[in-house]
């Protein structure tokens, strides 16, 4: 029986292009994808997706390479284009090892099931599995109210029978809903559970 293979495409764009090249690979794949920022050209990052081999021909070669002929329109680099063959339980695997702890603020820090990591001093470890591209917590609007929780727990911490109320909208993963739990938020409300991104608008209500 002949192996299961996958067509790995990896794309190099400005650091800069990655958000928007992200949702353009995600929508034109139809999956999600692995952003790479180390180990990649300055200034870059990559970004890969994953075809099976009866969804990638010369049409989807053709659209890539226009692709990145339209950024390079606008003087952008690095850019990028890298197509290979992988096997099927190396692409099953492979996302995972890009996807570390990694402390997001002063005190929250965000790891995967499969890394070990000794808090120190301080710090909050939220154990999240994030899916093959979202839920890591590094998206931008993210990461600002992660930040904006965290001054905000600092300046008027909750203190009994004067709690937090949380609502947390457009939730992905849950990161921003477990950092708020953590902080002792005790009205903790959650809306659109396991989206496809956390756009994590917060809003923080004194009784």
């Amino acid at each position: 029986m002949a192996q299961e293979t996958w067509i790995e495409v990896r794309v190099i764009v400005p650091a800069r292009m990655q958000e928007e090249a992200s949702l353009f690979l995600t929508d034109f794949s139809g999956r999600g994808v692995i952003i790479e920022e180390e180990n990649v050209p300055a200034g870059g990052v990559v970004i890969r997706a994953f075809f099976q081999p009866e969804e990638y021909g010369d049409w989807q070669r053709q659209e890539l390479q226009d692709y990145l002929k339209r950024l390079s329109s606008y003087e952008l680099s690095p850019l990028g284009l890298e197509v290979r063959q992988v096997a099927a339980e190396d692409w099953a695997e492979a996302w995972k090892a890009h996807f570390k702890a990694v402390k997001l603020t002063g005190h929250v820090v965000i790891r995967p099931p499969w890394e070990e990591y000794a808090a120190q001093p301080g710090e909050t470890v939220i154990t999240i599995y994030p899916g093959m591209a979202f839920g890591t917590g590094r998206h931008a609007s993210t990461l600002l109210c992660l930040k904006a929780l965290e001054q905000v727990w600092e300046e008027q911490p909750p203190r009994f029978g004067n709690p937090w109320q949380v609502l947390d909208v457009g939730t992905g993963t849950g990161i921003l809903a477990l950092a708020a739990a953590r902080y002792q938020a005790l009205g903790l409300h959650q809306t659109g559970f396991l989206t496809q991104e956390d756009w994590g608008a917060l809003i923080f209500r004194r009784p």
